[in-house]
C-alpha cells in the first residue's frame, strides 16, 4: 500500500512538472522583479499601453518676418500601461504595496514589453492609481484595477557622459581649426617669400 501510494504520487507530481506552464500564463514583459502575464485568470495582465514622445522647439522672433524654429532636443518618452490584479497565483495586495514601494523609492529598471526593452535607458514609475473592484469576505483584495505611469529615466552619469563628448568633439574642431590656421598662416608666409625673392612676380 505504502509503495502503490509512493509510486502515484510520482506519477502526479511528474504530471504536474510535465505540464506546460505556457498554455497557462504567457510572460509578455517585466519590470524590475514584477512580471508582466496574460492567462486565463488575468493574474496580472495589462489591459491598456500607450506611449508618447515629444520634442523641445524653440521659437525666436525675426524682425519683419515670420518667426523660425530650432530644434533643440528630444523629451524623456512617458509609458502608461493599465493592468488587471486578480488572486490566484499572486498576492493583489503585495503586489499593489511593492508597485508604491517602486514608485516611493525612486526605483529604476528597464521596461521590457513583448521581450524587447522599450528604450535603450531605464524607466521610473512615477504615478501609481490603484482601485480595488472586489475583496472577500475578510476584506482581502481579490480583484485589483492598477494605473502605471512610467517616465524614461537617463541616470547623471549618462548625460556627464554625453558632455565629455561634447566637449571633447569641441575640442577636437578647435584644435581642427587652430591647425588649418597655422598651416594657412605658414602658406601666406611661403607665398609671400615666393613673390619678393622673384621679383614681385
Amino acid at each position: 500500500m505504502k509503495k502503490y501510494l509512493l509510486e502515484t504520487g510520482k506519477r502526479a507530481l511528474g504530471n504536474f512538472l510535465s505540464f506546460s506552464i505556457a498554455n497557462f500564463i504567457g510572460n509578455i514583459g517585466c519590470y524590475g522583479d514584477i512580471t508582466f502575464a496574460v492567462n486565463r485568470f488575468y493574474l496580472l495582465t495589462p489591459q491598456n499601453y500607450s506611449g508618447s514622445s515629444k520634442n523641445k522647439v524653440e521659437k525666436f522672433e525675426n524682425i519683419g518676418s515670420e518667426p523660425y524654429s530650432e530644434f533643440m532636443r528630444r523629451e524623456l518618452r512617458n509609458v502608461s500601461i493599465d493592468f488587471k490584479l486578480v488572486k490566484g497565483l499572486i498576492s493583489v495586495e503585495k503586489t499593489i504595496n511593492r508597485l508604491v514601494e517602486m514608485c516611493e523609492n525612486g526605483e529604476h529598471h528597464p521596461l521590457i514589453i513583448g521581450s524587447k526593452p522599450v528604450a535603450k535607458h531605464n524607466f521610473i514609475i512615477t504615478n501609481v492609481s490603484h482601485k480595488i473592484t472586489h475583496a472577500d469576505a475578510f476584506g482581502i483584495a481579490e480583484v485589483a484595477e492598477v494605473n502605471l505611469t512610467f517616465e524614461e529615466y537617463i541616470e547623471r552619469i549618462s548625460r556627464v557622459d554625453e558632455i565629455e563628448n561634447t566637449i571633447k568633439n569641441a575640442i577636437s574642431t578647435i584644435s581642427n581649426s587652430q591647425e588649418y590656421l597655422v598651416k594657412e598662416k605658414e602658406y601666406n608666409y611661403a607665398e609671400k617669400n615666393f613673390y619678393k625673392n622673384n621679383g614681385g612676380i
